[in-house]
């Protein structure tokens, strides 16, 4: 190998962690900032019917903000060295990634329509739990949890990322 050669895979490697860091954390912040900030507020501030609605109009530049986010820090994941006696973390690291990517890509073009589909047809949420109402909630329950299993598919593959490039630069 030449040193010009090494130093364009270094180069490839060093941007791929910037941007896999740059990438995750936007991704990560834009779901913790939506979930605990804006979507409470919303609710604090307007009646149910106006914040779904509110949030029926967010909620799409939500999901794809954040999977494009998502989806450029599992690419970059392949370029990012990683020690051979950590196979198994590699495998976590990039899993993690590749599924984040999976659940907000399965939210935005399935679980969306459905709830929005759903929640057209509900003329009032305060009343009588229809079975219109039922189907709302199951989509919005399945789309909460995969919003949080997603949040902690992300920290554990920054934590990794981190704990390698702690151990990269200390061994």
């Amino acid at each position: 190998m030449t040193d010009s050669s090494i130093k364009g895979d270094y180069s490839v490697q060093s941007t791929s962690r910037s941007i896999y860091s740059l990438a995750t954390a936007l991704s990560l912040g834009a779901m913790v900032f939506f979930s605990l900030i804006v979507a409470e507020t919303i609710f604090a501030s307007l009646t149910l019917q106006s914040a779904g609605t509110v949030l029926a109009h967010l909620f799409p530049s939500f999901y794809r903000f954040t999977g494009i986010s998502s989806l450029i820090a599992s690419v970059c994941t392949g370029f990012i060295p990683w020690p051979s006696h950590r196979y198994i973390s590699r495998r976590i690291f990039i899993s993690s990634a590749w599924l984040s990517t999976l659940f907000l890509a399965f939210s935005d073009m399935v679980l969306l329509p459905a709830m929005n589909a759903a929640r057209l047809r509900i003329p009032n949420f305060a009343g009588p739990m229809t079975p219109v109402l039922k189907q709302f909630f199951f989509y919005h329950g399945i789309s909460m949890g995969l919003i949080v299993f997603t949040m902690i598919l992300t920290l554990l593959g920054l934590l990794l990322f981190t704990i390698r490039g702690i151990e990269t630069r200390f061994l």
